[in-house]
């Protein structure tokens, strides 16, 4: 339906040659009625909300958004960890507990920055997100080597892979979180730690 409402809106913003801010607010309408229902709409409606206002909304449903997806990734993580439960451990785990500790402090972080509306804050937690991402790599040259050495290993090493993917995925997402608390600050969408 995105895709349907992007078109729309360029029909009505070249072809008919509606203002860009009615475009614009008519994108918003549309993407509320889809998020929220009508509940949504009556309340942009009746609290004549204004830029600053829909900013909040909008971050506001972003990252409910993100919190969902990263609950997807905490759920994979928690059912990967049962298929592990009986099995003998390939290495001692040090760093996908650190790429978990780090995901919690940046998750914690960034919704802080957001309650306080600190985009300078959120721009240095998603910085961290480098540092899950080396550790990401340092897990898969590590398991991979397991794996050429010893074919045995390789469906515990991939469940410890596809764990390490989840908590990188679980950063990335804190990482998206900070960019709406930057858009709600400063009204710019940025790319933070392209």
């Amino acid at each position: 339906w995105i895709t349907v409402l992007m078109f729309g809106s360029m029909i009505l913003l070249l072809l008919l040659g509606l203002p860009l801010a009615f475009v614009t607010g008519l994108i918003g309408v549309v993407f509320t009625l889809g998020l929220y229902g009508v509940d949504g709409l009556q309340l942009i409606a009746s609290q004549q909300p204004v830029a600053r206002d829909l900013r909040l909304i909008f971050s506001v449903a972003f990252i409910a958004s993100e919190l969902e997806r990263m609950a997807d990734h905490a759920k994979g993580v928690a059912a990967l960890a049962l298929r592990l439960i009986d099995q003998p451990m390939l290495k001692p785990l040090i760093d996908v507990p650190r790429m978990a500790e780090i995901g919690r402090q940046m998750l914690i972080g960034q919704l802080d920055a957001f309650a306080r509306c600190d985009a300078e804050a959120a721009r240095a937690l998603a910085a961290r997100d480098t540092e899950v991402d080396q550790l990401n790599d340092q897990v898969f040259r590590e398991l991979l080597v397991i794996m050429m050495a010893d074919p045995r290993t390789i469906t515990r090493a991939t469940y410890l892979l596809w764990v390490a993917h989840n908590l990188e995925r679980f950063a990335d997402r804190t990482t998206n979180i900070g960019e709406r608390v930057v858009f709600l600050k400063t009204n710019t969408i940025v790319e933070l730690n392209e």
